[in-house]
């Protein structure tokens, strides 16, 4: 008999003891972000890593060892990720095709289910209809565009990626500083300028120079893209070696933008620290889809 009250008081006790708190969801994903690129994958091109604060990340979670982008585009895979779905069940099989509503996503979700939810994504339009369905769910929402596509986007793209990021990255903050704790919050963070072409943001080309480069290769500005992707092109559809130099180069212009992009991830990982919420957030970081910078049949891009 004393035996059962004890068994009666432990368990009246773990009743009357709080549920642990929901935890925060805060999911960065990185357009066009090849694993091998990043320093925890083995990216030792350059004395040292192109991306710190990612490295620092992952050496205190679980690092994916093997994962694959259901298609090379970014709204079919960024679709899949969302909904759990391949792109053959979903419909959303190239770029600009709409998701279905019946398809629900991880925003939506998890609103329904009282967390406050957020999606900043740079290379979506809010006041475009086709891009809605990224921002289903979100309570609060933030585009790269912000009204400008017809301004920024095409020829003159590449002059505009690294605002597109800062626009979001800015967003993406706000919403981070104004969380108290008195609900579990989601987000969903997706930086662009990783992406074709390599041209990175000012400060950040600081990997393979090398003398005798061609000109175009040497300090890309922020006009250059088009340069630069008739320069990689032409390496593609011709057949003429690549010099060793001339593709460290290359990997050198791509890794700015990626160590560019490491430091927004750093800023939104020490806005979750001074939030005080950290310690009860789950941090997910992946991308939409990789790059084959010239493995494969002298290809560099990712969209075949």
């Amino acid at each position: 008999m004393r035996r059962a009250l004890v068994l009666l008081a432990a368990a009246l006790a773990a009743c009357s003891e709080p549920p642990p708190p929901r935890p925060n969801v805060l999911l960065i994903t990185i357009d066009t972000l090849r694993a091998d690129r990043l320093g925890c994958y083995g990216n030792a091109d350059w004395g040292a890593s192109p991306s710190p604060r990612i490295d620092a990340l992952a050496a205190q979670g679980v690092q994916f060892s093997s994962l694959f982008a259901p298609r090379g585009q970014t709204h079919p895979s960024l679709a899949a990720m969302l909904t759990g779905k391949y792109p053959i069940t979903t419909g959303l099989r190239e770029n600009g095709l709409d998701l279905l509503p019946h398809h629900r996503t991880l925003l939506q979700r998890l609103a329904s289910a009282g967390w406050r939810t957020g999606a900043f994504v740079a290379n979506f339009g809010l006041d475009d209809e086709g891009d809605a369905w990224v921002f289903r769910g979100a309570d609060a929402r933030g585009d790269g565009y912000q009204g400008r596509f017809r301004q920024e986007a095409g020829a003159r793209e590449a002059r505009f990626q690294r605002a597109w990021d800062e626009r979001v990255e800015s967003a993406a903050l706000d919403f981070l500083k104004r969380q108290d704790g008195a609900r579990p919050f989601a987000a969903w963070v997706h930086f662009y300028d990783v992406h074709r072409p390599y041209n990175p943001p000012p400060g950040f080309d600081r990997y393979g120079h090398a003398d005798g480069l061609p000109e175009v290769l040497r300090a890309p500005g922020a006009d250059d893209g088009p340069a630069l992707d008739a320069h990689i092109d032409g390496i593609t559809l011709s057949d003429r070696p690549g010099p060793d130099a001339e593709l460290r180069r290359i990997l050198g212009l791509y890794d700015g933008s990626v160590t560019a992009t490491d430091e927004r991830v750093g800023r939104l990982l020490d806005a979750l620290e001074a939030s005080g919420l950290a310690g009860n957030t789950v941090v997910i970081l992946s991308a939409d889809h990789g790059e084959e910078l010239f493995d494969r049949n002298r290809y560099f891009y990712h969209g075949n």
